[in-house]
């Protein structure tokens, strides 16, 4: 799930399973992006991430859920700057 530009908000409540080099769950990209997983992140691959938050503004992140992150350099949550995490 990918979301670009400002205040969008990024809810997984269900799975999301990804394989392949930088292949992300749950990936925002701008201003006070709000990232929320209640589910299942699945990640593999070379640099694959669980949660990817990239922006000048950084929003809440928050994970109730479960992650995996499989693979060289692979990470459950990349935070790019500074956030708050739940």
């Amino acid at each position: 799930m990918e979301a670009q530009g400002g205040t969008n908000v990024l809810t997984n409540t269900g799975t999301i399973t990804t394989s392949g080099e930088a292949a992300h769950g749950l990936f925002g990209n701008g201003s006070n992006n709000s990232l929320i997983n209640e589910g299942t992140i699945d990640v593999s691959g070379l640099n694959a991430r669980g949660i990817t938050s990239l922006g000048t503004t950084l929003g809440p992140i928050t994970n109730s859920g479960a992650i995996t992150a499989a693979g060289p350099g692979g990470l459950g949550i990349f935070i790019g700057g500074s956030a708050t995490l739940h």
